[in-house]
């Protein structure tokens, strides 16, 4: 960034803006293909035919009218058997997972996947990080990996997490989502090592008969939601599930804070044989979306500072933006069960990202602004291969194996690496198995699993100018393999009774960092080692209704562990940067506590507070947490929640250059401000009506930010990141 002389106003340049897209945008296309593909399934259905229940599958309000989900449940068991889904979570594993279910997602009315997760742990921490990520996960401290129907979508054992994306989370309606599940714990060998949790979501399969449902919302700053689901089946083996959707806002008037996107999603099942399922997925998410520029609100930066650099976009004819972002996935899953007790599950799956990144940079006054002609246009490819076979053995003792194949390419670069080609191979093999024994009060279960990456192209870097580096060359690493990292986990549940669970996990992970050389001196770094231990303990009052107590206790030991260290300039004439790295030791240790009450008859409370302690002290992260719902079920299907988050007080800094010393040299200010600190409160309210038939209807009104706080909420260092206060939502929806 060039010196700035505070005497020096000169006006800002107005910078070329790419086309926006239409305000109030249209989606013609999503509706007749939607309407075209329902026609032609009615068509060739045959009459009064029942449909194929799917394993695994639960009921759904959104899929059958006249039966709703129990409320979400930290005591609850696992969904399925793993013979019958080769991915459902570890018996062990439960007392570490916590589930969203279809219940919360039709009540709650979220905008997108990313919304929704918001609410599923304490220590699940949404960060609005207002760049070229606009959210960001972190869970205990480190970056959570993301899987979709068992497709990797993002890496998050990366230190730099830029191995994929979850991005994908902006433009996926809740409609077609089944379940979330946050697995807290490191053990499930059969996902990664998951240092910072899994998000794992499962779509929707298909109901029972023949089902339409339409949905329509209207809210603030002319926000429209359209949804359109419908399931059926061609045979007595074939299924299918068709969802459909578009969303825009056009956000606060001169914010640049206006967004749509637009999904269509086609899941197919088909019996073979008695032996032999066949499950085919496609999902087209497309859209676009403007960076909301920053706000001032919480910081210490004097106004004339603030509006005068480029590190802040303060003015929206030099916002960000994204457009034209289109994610393309098919998935692709075969079971072949050689007897009732060894099945042996195939998958293939790609995931294909494009978009166009529209940033006017530069150094103030004078601005090199990238229009319309000239986006840092990205794309970005996935490609997994799986093969996972598991054997239930006497005594209900369960083994899993796999071996897992990924091939990523970015050949374009991304967010802070530009016109770079980058492009990986990793290949994973699993062991993991569970054994019951005392009558079934004890569980123990161990896994093992190693990961080998192999560098095609590695790219993503420049050596700092020193004694090994004289001409600050670019160093690009071309076929080479990485050291294989082995992990192991182990974990023993007790049951004393069906209203107490006792668990203790240990894990040994290793992480390897994606840019071995990305460090202020330009030095290597080295692998970090961590080692986890859970203890989690569970109780249920039976002489209560609905009312439970889950206790979680966990510390993660980093050796070595891999910590952001901020930016340097790559090049200065386009201020592009590169982030760089750390090796620092750390320990974090911490808890999440969860009540459940019932009410009397009609009532609910869930509240949860998660803690955290970091060494050395991190007051970048929040130590306290608070997630809350109260839940009201009233007669005639009306039900009302007020649920939340209170996000403990965050400290960072940001540096600007304030102006020139005597020599012409800049002065650089280093200004406080806090993130965090606020309460995100929200009240949903439904009233349901099921006819003869049992179609229903129903009417939701959503107030989200109910306080109206525009808070800042955690994030990086120098980006202010806006909420725009109290928003409604009213939307009606119907089966048919």
């Amino acid at each position: 960034m060039s010196p700035i002389t505070p005497t020096a106003a000169a006006p800002r340049p107005t910078l070329p803006r790419p086309p926006a897209f239409p305000r109030h945008p249209g989606f013609p296309w999503t509706v007749l293909l939607t309407v075209g593909l329902w026609l032609g399934a009615s068509l060739y259905a045959p009459v009064g035919a029942e449909t194929l229940t799917p394993p695994c599958a639960a009921d759904d309000p959104a899929t059958n009218g006249a039966t709703t989900l129990p409320p979400i449940s930290v005591t609850s068991e696992r969904p399925c058997e793993p013979l019958e889904d080769p991915l459902v979570t570890p018996a062990n594993d439960e007392p570490f997972t916590a589930r969203l279910g279809r219940e919360e997602l039709t009540r709650r009315l979220p905008a997108d996947a990313g919304e929704a997760m918001r609410y599923v742990s304490p220590n699940l921490i949404f960060i609005r990080q207002n760049r070229k990520y606009r959210h960001l996960f972190t869970f205990r401290g480190d970056r959570t990996s993301l899987v979709l129907d068992g497709t990797p979508i993002q890496d998050g054992n990366s230190n730099s997490s830029m191995r994929g994306d979850d991005r994908i989370l902006d433009f996926m309606g809740t409609d077609q989502i089944e379940t979330i599940e946050l697995i807290k714990d490191s053990s499930a060998m059969i996902y990664g090592t998951l240092r910072g949790g899994l998000m794992h979501i499962r779509t929707r399969q298909p109901g029972p008969g023949e089902h339409g449902w339409l949905s329509l919302g209207y809210g603030t700053y002319g926000t429209k939601d359209f949804k359109l689901t419908f399931s059926n089946r061609w045979t007595d083996r074939s299924a299918f599930i068709l969802s459909a959707g578009a969303f825009a806002t056009l956000g606060p008037e001169g914010k640049n804070a206006d967004e749509e996107h637009q999904s269509l999603a086609v899941k197919v099942l088909h019996d073979l044989s008695p032996r032999d399922k066949l499950e085919v997925n496609l999902r087209r998410d497309a859209g676009a979306f403007g960076i909301p520029i920053d706000e001032n609100e919480r910081g210490q930066v004097p106004d004339r500072f603030f509006s005068q650099t480029v590190s802040i976009v303060s003015d929206e004819k030099n916002g960000w933006r994204y457009e034209d972002w289109i994610n393309t996935l098919f998935d692709l899953k075969y079971q072949h069960g050689w007897t009732d007790t060894q099945k042996t599950d195939l998958q293939y799956s790609r995931l294909h990202v494009t978009n166009d990144f529209f940033n006017p940079r530069g150094r103030w006054p004078s601005y090199l602004g990238v229009g319309p002609g000239s986006p840092h246009h990205v794309i970005e490819t996935t490609t997994s291969y799986a093969i996972r076979h598991t054997s239930k053995w006497a005594n209900d003792v369960i083994t899993r194996f796999g071996y897992l194949y990924d091939h990523w390419h970015n050949p374009t670069g991304k967010l802070y690496w530009e016109d770079r080609d980058n492009e990986d191979e990793k290949h994973s093999y699993y062991l993991q198995g569970e054994v019951p024994f005392g009558d079934d009060h004890w569980v123990f279960d161990a896994g093992y699993r190693r990961d080998h990456r192999y560098m095609i192209t590695e790219d993503r870097f420049r050596y700092t100018v020193n004694a090994a580096n004289p001409n600050n060359t670019s160093r690009v690493l071309r076929n080479q393999w990485e050291d294989p990292r082995d992990n192991f986990s182990t974990g023993l549940t007790w049951k004393p009774s069906n209203r107490d669970t006792v668990a203790l996990r240990y894990g040994s992970i290793e992480v390897s960092p994606v840019d071995r050389f990305a460090t202020a001196s330009g030095t290597a770094l080295t692998d970090e080692k961590d080692k986890l231990v859970n203890l989690a303990y569970e109780h249920t009052f039976t002489q209560w209704r609905n009312t439970s107590l889950s206790l979680n206790f966990f510390t993660n030991d980093k050796q070595d562990a891999l910590t952001d260290a901020g930016t340097v300039a790559d090049a200065v004439a386009t201020t592009t940067f590169i982030r760089i790295f750390k090796n620092q030791s750390t320990k974090v240790k911490g808890s999440e506590i969860t009540v459940k009450a019932g009410l009397g008859g009609h009532l609910d409370l869930r509240v949860g507070m998660g803690q955290m302690d970091y060494t050395p002290d991190d007051k970048t992260q929040p130590e306290i947490n608070y997630h809350f719902s109260l839940l009201y079920r009233g007669p005639r299907d009306l039900t009302a929640e007020l649920y939340g988050i209170t996000m403990g007080e965050t400290q960072t800094t940001t540096t600007l250059t304030t102006g020139t010393n005597a020599k012409g040299a800049a002065v650089n200010t280093v200004f406080p401000y806090q993130n965090g600190g606020y309460t995100d409160l929200n009240l949903a309210l439904r009233k349901r009506s099921v006819n003869a038939r049992g179609q229903g209807r129903t009417w939701s009104l959503v107030v989200k930010n109910l306080l109206d706080d525009r808070y800042e909420t955690t994030s990086a260092a120098n980006l202010f990141a806006p909420a725009f206060g109290r928003t409604v939502m009213v939307n009606f929806d119907c089966d048919f």
